[in-house]
């Protein structure tokens, strides 16, 4: 079982008041935390296979050692502990970016202009899907490799991706928004 707890949480931009975003942040990472431990989540994991390999695209790891990376809550060298110590940063910008991570951090950054600060089901299990998708990078997962960018539709198939697509899923489908696991195409 992984345990998901809020470590860090700052807030930048439009509006800095922090009480509003520590409400919803927890009300997230609660979600994130049934949907990371649920099984669906986990055969997802162990199971996948997309279009251009039996696995996950653009890594070198196999299915097991995805897996065993995503619940170890070993965040960029930190302790193999089963506990994601989330760190996030909400910022506004008129970007397509949705979030982000640096290289070297454990901070998620997230935009707060294209996943809107709301209570709906909807907004929720999209930014579950945003944070699991970070979190992936924060275990070592990527979504590059030779001419990632210009193979975009490959990126889908990578554990960043694809992960962060099924707990989005799985997220509706607790809130009772749908119950398909989300499929690669």
């Amino acid at each position: 079982m992984l345990i998901v707890e809020l470590k860090k949480l700052q807030v930048n931009g439009i509006d800095t008041r922090i009480e509003p975003y520590n409400s919803y942040t927890n009300k997230i990472l609660k979600l994130v935390q049934i949907v990371m431990n649920k099984q669906a989540m986990q055969e997802f994991i162990i199971n996948y296979r997309c279009q251009y390999r039996n696995g996950f695209s653009q890594t070198t790891l196999d299915n097991a050692q995805i897996f065993n990376a995503f619940y170890s809550g070993q965040e960029r060298g930190g302790e193999n502990d089963g506990i994601w110590q989330a760190e996030i940063n909400y910022y506004y910008a008129k970007t397509s970016t949705v979030g982000y991570t640096n290289v070297g951090s454990t901070l998620i950054n997230t935009n707060t202009r294209l996943i809107p600060l709301a209570y709906d089901n909807e907004s929720l299990a999209d930014r579950v899907g945003n944070l699991v998708h970070e979190y992936c990078h924060l275990v070592g997962m990527d979504h590059s490799g030779p001419y990632s960018f210009w193979k975009k539709k490959e990126r889908l198939y990578s554990a960043p991706y694809a992960i962060g697509h099924a707990a989005q899923s799985i997220a509706k489908a607790h809130l009772g928004m749908g119950s398909e696991v989300w499929n690669a195409l």
